[in-house]
């Protein structure tokens, strides 16, 4: 009996950790600005973080490719967040491997069997984290402050998000990548 409280105290205080771990997962992906550029065919044509919106074109830093130069004559839309997915795929990643870690750390095999080794605790903790992680990540995909702009090659809708741009780097709300 003492062990199952013990072990209820130590998952309660770890999912008050998963929350913190996740709202400053969010914090710091805030350090820059992520969007997703979509051509005028509708198709998405790049994703990253910007470097910086021109009178001309939107520059976008990325893993894959280095950095992007993209004419806002080509830009349907451009959308400034992951998608909902992201949320909830590294919330999962998150979650399972902290309660898993921690699973096994508060192992305790009993001597007639009433216990858990390592390997189960962890086990238990990644199956109990997956999916309280999918909800975390869930829910802060709804909090997600989202903006569409409807650049479709005009320039007036250009300056529009160029100005938005502009105006949060000069705010310090974001720093550039470069």
């Amino acid at each position: 009996m003492l062990n199952s409280l013990i072990c209820h105290n130590n998952m309660k205080k770890l999912l008050i950790v998963m929350i913190i771990i996740l709202a400053c997962d969010g914090v710091i992906a805030k350090s820059q600005l992520f969007v997703r550029v979509f051509q005028l065919n509708g198709e998405i044509q790049a994703r990253g973080f910007v470097i910086e919106a021109t009178d001309s074109s939107l520059i976008l830093s990325n893993n894959t490719s280095g950095n992007l130069n993209i004419n806002y004559s080509n830009i349907s839309r451009i959308i400034t967040s992951r998608t909902a997915g992201h949320n909830v795929v590294i919330g999962s990643l998150l979650t399972a491997f902290t309660m898993g870690v921690a699973g096994a750390a508060i192992a305790e095999p009993g001597d007639l069997g009433t216990g858990f080794s390592s390997g189960e605790g962890f086990a238990l903790g990644v199956i109990f984290g997956i999916p309280i992680g999918a909800i975390l990540g869930g829910a802060s995909a709804l909090l997600k402050n989202r903006n569409v702009f409807e650049i479709n090659g005009n320039l007036d809708n250009w300056r529009v998000f160029e100005k938005y741009v502009n105006d949060l780097y000069e705010s310090n709300l974001f720093q550039t990548t470069e």
